[in-house]
């Protein structure tokens, strides 16, 4: 990078548009505002900025988009990304539920519990954080291997019987990712790697109307995409559009640079957002283990 070019932190963008860092932040996550990583933090080239003032004007303190075309980017990820501010700090109880495979401790379940989801199960073989998740909520957990036959059954039944009837809004699973980890010799192999196919299995059958799965992000670069394409058709045979991004966590209020990549799909003919409200929520759960 050129550093002839002035680069702008988020508190320097937030008093030029007199805005809050919170609005400046939500601009860089939405894609209205183009910014760079360095050293884990975001800057803003003066060249973004004038661009972004160009594209938006402000009437009464209200901003406004104008029609504006940015030139083509190299990035590839569609995100569909939606304004949730006046949601984000007051989550409110809702009609919708959720289930979680490879749960652990349940940083993801309490994650959408405190995002007004009505979590009905969980599935780990983990027994020492079964324990957790047993203290911190009250639906059930299966414990158990997954790919075991007998277990899913189990797993597939109690849900059922926890929805009494209500469909399954979102099945969310952290599937095992030792053996695409960044930190690990990263063995294609690894039959842990093969753990999302009994994912696929249990999503099949429950037909959730939402997916949302997070793993490393290393698993994008495994055999040059390969990995990350092939669950993506996996996903899609299944009858749902996917959306993957990569989502770290320090843009979440969580005072640690942990990124991971995020699958989201859906079977219901909606664009895919990003769920940003209950992911933030996933990830600050996530950081503090319970």
């Amino acid at each position: 990078m050129d550093n002839a070019i002035q680069m702008l932190r988020i508190e320097d963008v937030a008093n030029k548009l007199n805005v809050s860092q919170k609005s400046v932040r939500r601009y860089i996550h939405s894609g209205k505002l183009k910014s760079n990583k360095i050293g884990g933090v975001h800057r803003v080239e003066e060249s973004e900025l004038e661009y972004f003032l160009k594209l938006s004007v402000y009437e009464n303190g209200k901003e406004k988009e104008k029609e504006l075309t940015r030139p083509k980017s190299t990035k590839t990820d569609l995100i569909n990304w939606m304004d949730i501010s006046e949601e984000w700090d007051n989550p409110k109880k809702n009609k919708y539920t959720s289930a979680d495979l490879f749960c652990g401790a349940g940083g993801m379940a309490k994650g959408f519990e405190m995002a007004g989801f009505n979590q009905v199960c969980g599935l780990d073989w983990f027994k020492e954080a079964g324990m957790t998740y047993r203290h911190n909520f009250k639906h059930p957990l299966i414990e158990g291997d997954i790919t075991n036959r007998e277990i899913k059954d189990k797993f597939i039944n109690t849900v059922r019987k926890q929805l009494k009837g209500k469909p399954l809004t979102v099945l969310s699973g952290g599937f095992p990712c030792q053996g695409f980890s960044m930190s690990g010799s990263r063995i294609v192999e690894d039959e842990r790697n093969s753990l999302y196919k009994d994912m696929l299995e249990i999503i099949e059958e429950l037909q959730p109307e939402f997916i949302v799965a997070e793993n490393v992000k290393g698993l994008r670069s495994m055999l040059k995409g390969k990995v990350e394409d092939k669950i993506k058709i996996d996903i899609k045979k299944l009858g749902y559009d996917v959306n993957v991004t990569v989502l770290n966590s320090a843009d979440y209020y969580v005072p640690q640079k942990r990124e991971r990549v995020i699958f989201i799909a859906n079977r219901i003919g909606k664009k895919t957002i990003t769920l940003l409200l209950y992911l933030n929520q996933v990830l600050i759960l996530q950081q503090k283990k319970l």
